[in-house]
């Protein structure tokens, strides 16, 4: 069964759009005519995608990155006993694509805390150049090594402050391609004060953008 789209048109160039999914709803923000760049957003735990959506002001953070880009957020774990919503991306994006028309390539995938689940479950696709880690190094250390070996333009951004004594030692033994960084914020902070998600979501979108040129 295909996506149920609600969509709204917020200004000449940023267009809002829900889509109602067998996974759970999916909030997609297409900013700019032309968009570069694809970047995905997954919530963490203690909410989801319509509160997170909401509360967490994720279309003006994402605005506030200043990239033309489709944004997409998912529906994802709420807790530790519920699974993962969107284990497989090519659903995911074929799903966003046949709602909305094709996506840009260059790939960006971002989460927070409890997002970590999601997004290891991804790293298997080759699509995906970038991910941003907000204070959501809880999977093991093994599940990055191994995608940021599989290919050298990949780059991966850690921030952590729970998570802080979990990269650890990942960080110090890491490649100049991972950037690690301790928050002053809280955990929530990280993404409800509106700082790190348009800062880290620039900040991989130009370094991916420079490595794949050079491929």
């Amino acid at each position: 069964m295909g996506a149920l789209l609600v969509g709204l048109m917020l200004s000449a160039t940023v267009t809002h759009t829900r889509l109602e999914t067998a996974q759970g709803p999916v909030h997609v923000l297409q900013v700019g005519e032309q968009p570069k760049f694809t970047v995905i957003y997954v919530h963490g735990y203690w909410t989801d995608v319509d509160t997170a959506w909401r509360e967490h002001h994720l279309a003006a953070q994402l605005e506030a990155s200043g990239l033309e880009a489709v944004f997409i957020v998912p529906e994802a774990p709420s807790g530790p006993g519920q699974k993962v919503r969107w284990a497989n991306l090519d659903a995911l994006l074929t799903t966003v694509a046949d709602a909305r028309g094709a996506l840009p390539t260059e790939l960006i995938a971002i989460g927070h805390s409890g997002a970590a689940r999601t997004l290891s479950q991804w790293t298997q696709d080759a699509r995906l150049h970038g991910i941003v880690l907000l204070d959501a190094f809880y999977v093991a250390a093994s599940v990055w090594t191994s995608w940021l070996d599989a290919d050298p333009s990949r780059r991966l951004f850690v921030l952590s402050r729970a998570t802080a004594s979990r990269a650890a030692a990942f960080c110090a033994n890491a490649s100049a391609r991972v950037e690690c960084r301790a928050s002053f914020e809280s955990h929530m902070g990280i993404i409800t004060n509106g700082n790190a998600l348009p800062a880290y979501a620039r900040r991989a979108a130009e370094a991916t953008s420079s490595t794949l040129s050079l491929r």
